[in-house]
């Protein structure tokens, strides 16, 4: 049994205690040759517009989170892979085989990367929100305490290091 799980909201946890930690935005990877690669911060209309779009599959809540606020509807096709991890779209990212976006917390595993840049999206923040979940009469509260800290700690740290739209 899983004492405590990190989610990305809104979520349904009917029967779990649900403990929002902040919320994190999102950034468009591109690669360097990529004609939006130069400019401070993307919009959604600007990845409408772009059929190189890179999307995790249906069903996948960071796909799901990523049309909602970029209110994407049938006037985008992006590319969808069902069985493809976020680190498999960033690598084709650094083959120059389109663009995506990732959660902040994705940002500091990208700092290596050959050719790509960041740019912040330009939408309404928060983008999403994170929590912690545990199960009810949960008895470690300190030490759920210190990681839900934790994880703010993170996210402030990575903040910090990275430009804000």
């Amino acid at each position: 049994m899983l004492d405590a799980a990190l989610i990305a909201l809104p979520y349904d946890t009917p029967g779990l205690n649900t403990f929002e930690i902040g919320s994190e935005r999102f950034y468009v990877v591109l690669h360097c040759n990529h004609p939006l690669s130069k400019q401070a911060k993307i919009t959604a209309k600007q990845l409408r517009g772009d059929n190189t779009l890179l999307l995790l599959g249906d069903g996948h809540c960071l796909k799901d989170h990523i049309v909602e606020i970029c209110k994407f509807r049938n006037e985008i096709s992006p590319h969808s892979f069902r069985e493809a991890s976020l680190n498999t779209l960033v690598q084709m990212v650094v083959n120059d085989m389109g663009l995506t976006l990732v959660p902040e917390m994705a940002l500091p595993s990208l700092r290596p990367l050959p050719d790509i840049h960041t740019v912040p999206l330009d939408v309404p923040a928060p983008h999403r929100r994170l929590a912690l979940v545990t199960r009810p009469n949960y008895p470690r509260t300190v030490e759920l305490e210190a990681l839900m800290g934790l994880f703010r700690d993170v996210l402030n740290n990575i903040r910090a290091s990275v430009p804000v739209a």
